[in-house]
């Protein structure tokens, strides 16, 4: 099954499903970073090391970067996975995401899987 598609971000966090209320990328000092920020207050954050993002796959093992936030659990960082992006139109990003996340004393693990991007506006 796929998460709802209506948000900008939505995604399964181990399991459950997540979904951004609001979703911003921005370009700055060579990357691009989007967040997706939730209702319960927990993020997903995605850093890609280029300030020209293009539609082709990131992964995790080559320097890019994506995170799981949330106020409940704490700061995960993400160990393996990937960055999707199919479409850049109108400065919007659209794409997909799913990463295994560690929290970061170690103890725990979390899995956001079936990640969507939707319309994400990039600003610079």
């Amino acid at each position: 099954s796929t998460a709802p598609t209506l948000a900008p971000m939505t995604a399964y966090v181990d399991g459950d499903t997540w979904t951004a209320d609001t979703a911003y990328a921005k370009t700055g000092s060579s990357v691009t970073t989007l967040t997706g920020v939730g209702t319960n207050g927990s993020r997903v954050i995605l850093t890609l090391r280029t300030a020209t993002p293009t539609t082709k796959q990131y992964l995790l093992s080559d320097g890019h970067s994506a995170n799981y936030n949330s106020p409940q659990q704490g700061a995960y960082i993400g160990r393996n996975g990937s960055i999707t992006l199919t479409a850049i139109r109108d400065g919007l990003l659209t794409g997909t995401f799913s990463f295994r996340s560690i929290r970061a004393d170690l103890s725990d693990t979390v899995d956001v899987t079936s990640g969507q991007i939707q319309n994400v506006p990039l600003t610079p």
